[in-house]
């Protein structure tokens, strides 16, 4: 239930438990994702971390002729009172700017106070808490444990200098679970990575325990060279009063979801809500396959032809130009006028020749 099918939460005494059909599903899913890709995890992970991926699609964007406007931020939004449509925008640079929709976080629209639903900690690490061959490791500690007393798994991440995310020789380890309620990320975590990492906190009763209890493992136990603990909060949105068309992205639960299926899911039905008609994320044209592609190189072989064929014929008329003299005459015209100046010179000479005769 937890490992496999990673379900966030315990399945006891939960008033909407998990049915059985989502579950095989998400076995189906795990399962079909075992070597998909290289290795024997289910799992890939982004170089870099995982803001690789909304620069992934911006230049798929910019393939499209997308237009980024950078280092402006969004000053105010100009909205219709009588229509309660959007308008335009003023940015940080005081230039306003029109478009049929405005998409943003519900961070930039609301100014209450969040409800904490996720809890992190993040360590870098001398050395891994498992060493294996790519020293990658996903572990889950399931719910109501001895070691876990919340009621939602926690999930440990283990990465690699080799990703870029850490100095190198070093470990980037993930902590993450479910916010209890009005709980801190401390509260919710600290107890578990003290247990598996040596964060030097000699204040924590929790940590002393431990201390005291395994000092044999302290030393094969990781030390934290860097160690924080933050929380990620949800705020709700009175969406009467939001224009109808300012589309808002809500936060999606990263406890909930494994592989961004449901941020895909939002993405598409936002993008249907802007162009009904229009095909979300469509396959960009085989070079190879598609004849319409193949009918479309040879129009732009087709134009690129006629302008060589005009920029040559403008060349020419600019060489007849440099030759031109002053008078406006050509080489040719001056030769020609030549030729006619000596025939008239010739019948004059014959007309005096008559006339003395």
């Amino acid at each position: 239930l937890y490992s496999i099918a990673l379900l966030p939460t315990s399945q006891e005494g939960n008033e909407n438990p998990v049915t059985v059909e989502e579950g095989l599903n998400k076995l189906k899913q795990y399962l079909r994702s075992v070597g998909k890709f290289n290795g024997q995890t289910p799992f890939i992970y982004t170089m870099y971390g995982m803001s690789e991926l909304p620069q992934a699609f911006t230049r798929l964007s910019a393939v499209y002729l997308g237009i980024f406007v950078l280092r402006r931020t969004v000053k105010s939004l100009l909205v219709d009172r009588d229509s309660n449509e959007f308008k335009s925008l003023i940015c940080s640079a005081g230039q306003r700017l029109s478009a049929p929709f405005f998409v943003t976080n519900s961070d930039y629209l609301n100014n209450k106070e969040k409800t904490n639903i996720v809890s992190r900690c993040i360590c870098i690490t001398d050395k891994p808490l498992i060493e294996s061959e790519e020293n990658t490791l996903f572990v889950v500690v399931p719910p109501n444990r001895k070691d876990n007393k919340n009621t939602a798994s926690v999930y440990i991440q283990q990465l690699h200098s080799i990703l870029q995310l850490a100095p190198n020789g070093k470990y980037l380890i993930h902590f993450t679970t479910s916010s209890n309620e009005n709980s801190t990320a401390e509260e919710d975590l600290k107890t578990i990575v003290s247990e598996m990492i040596n964060i030097g906190d000699d204040d924590d009763d929790n940590h002393n325990n431990n201390k005291n209890n395994n000092n044999n493992n302290n030393n094969e136990k990781p030390t934290a060279l860097f160690t924080t603990f933050f929380n990620i909060g949800s705020c709700n949105l009175d969406k009467d009063n939001i224009p109808s068309n300012v589309i808002v992205c809500e936060d999606p639960n990263p406890i909930n979801e494994f592989g961004y299926k449901n941020t895909v899911d939002m993405a598409e039905n936002l993008f249907h809500k802007m162009f009904p008609e229009e095909e979300f994320l469509p396959s960009p044209p085989n070079p190879y396959e598609n004849e319409s592609w193949e009918d479309n190189a040879d129009e732009v072989e087709d134009l690129a032809n006629k302008k060589n064929e005009t920029s040559d014929d403008t060349n020419l008329d600019e060489t007849d130009k440099d030759n031109t003299d002053h008078d406006g005459s050509t080489p040719g015209d001056v030769i020609e006028n030549k030729e006619n100046n000596e025939n008239q010179n010739e019948e004059k000479k014959e007309e005096e020749k008559k006339s003395e005769n």
